[in-house]
């Protein structure tokens, strides 16, 4: 969702984010192990992926990662394009399944297999040249 003032807008139309979106965040050995798992949990149905907690994955699981990731991405266009045009500040709020906030750079965390908001805010630094990006993780815990 991207908020003016008053206005909200609902973004419901997005790409995956690329694998070296990913990159910028996370290990290429683990991306690359990730994607090349899925066949193997196309075969079982559900496996675990090595990592700091339980993380499991499907076959769709990679796919669907890549998906949420760019949902993040999305948002980070929609409010730098969006600043350009209005002098009220807009701002960015994600929902996104899986939700990323524990996903480490060598792998998963805690059922989040990529750090979205992390990719989102490399990608903010990277393609748009922003120094500084403000994340706000709530939980009943931290986040990483």
């Amino acid at each position: 969702m991207l908020f003016r003032g008053s206005e909200v807008l609902e973004l419901q139309s997005f790409s995956p984010a690329s694998v070296e979106d990913i990159a910028r965040v996370h290990a290429k050995a683990y991306v690359s192990g990730l994607e090349k798992s899925m066949d193997q949990a196309s075969e079982k149905g559900i496996i675990y992926i090595d990592g700091s907690g339980p993380t499991y994955a499907t076959a769709t699981t990679f796919k669907e990662s890549l998906l949420a990731a760019g949902a993040g991405i999305t948002i980070v266009d929609s409010v730098v394009a969006a600043s350009k045009s209005s002098q009220d500040p807009p701002m960015g709020f994600a929902l996104i399944r899986p939700p990323g906030h524990h996903a480490i750079p060598k792998g998963p965390m805690g059922f989040c297999v990529f750090g979205n908001m992390a990719i989102a805010a490399r990608y903010a630094q990277h393609v748009h040249g922003l120094k500084r990006v403000l994340i706000i993780d709530f939980d009943v815990h931290h986040g990483n």
